[in-house]
């Protein structure tokens, strides 16, 4: 049988020591209501628990799940001061997080992406891939297309 880590349990109550252990005058229930806007569920929770304890919180790496940048995000919202906002491991801004790169860094901008395509040789691929699936799943000028009296979207809609 093997033992349960203390943040597969419990996440939330990992997560309230460990912000408790950088703001202390951050109350439980607003570390809990900042890990609530961050993660959706039990099992994003606990991604969140085992990637703030590398020390996320003050580091300012770029790394981890997407919860932890919105985690600090939420927090610095709530008032806490001592937590460190992650910017792009790329380009140095401070936005959302919305990538990663190859190494599994959160990146905000695609110039790693566009880079990459330019070595292997793949400039223009994406956005030719890209408008050949919109052309199949809509009509002309983008509206979508009616099959057998049924409104077909394309995909994803």
């Amino acid at each position: 049988m093997r033992a349960i880590a203390p943040f597969e349990a419990d996440p939330h109550a990992v997560i309230c020591e460990l912000v408790a252990a950088v703001e202390p005058e951050l109350s439980p229930e607003t570390v809990k209501q900042a890990i609530q806007h961050a993660v959706a569920s039990k099992s994003a929770a606990v991604r969140l628990a085992q990637a703030l304890e590398g020390g996320l919180l003050t580091s300012g790496r770029a790394e981890g799940p997407a919860s932890v940048e919105r985690f600090i995000r939420n927090l610095q919202e709530f008032g806490a001061v001592n937590v460190v906002w992650p910017p792009c491991s790329r380009c140095g801004k401070l936005r959302p997080l919305t990538n990663t790169n190859g190494a599994g860094l959160r990146v905000v901008c695609l110039m790693w992406q566009q880079q990459q395509d330019e070595r292997l040789g793949l400039r223009g691929l994406r956005q030719q891939r890209h408008s050949a699936l919109r052309a199949r799943s809509h009509g002309p000028r983008g509206m979508p297309l009616v099959f057998q009296g049924r409104m077909h979207r394309g995909p994803g809609q």
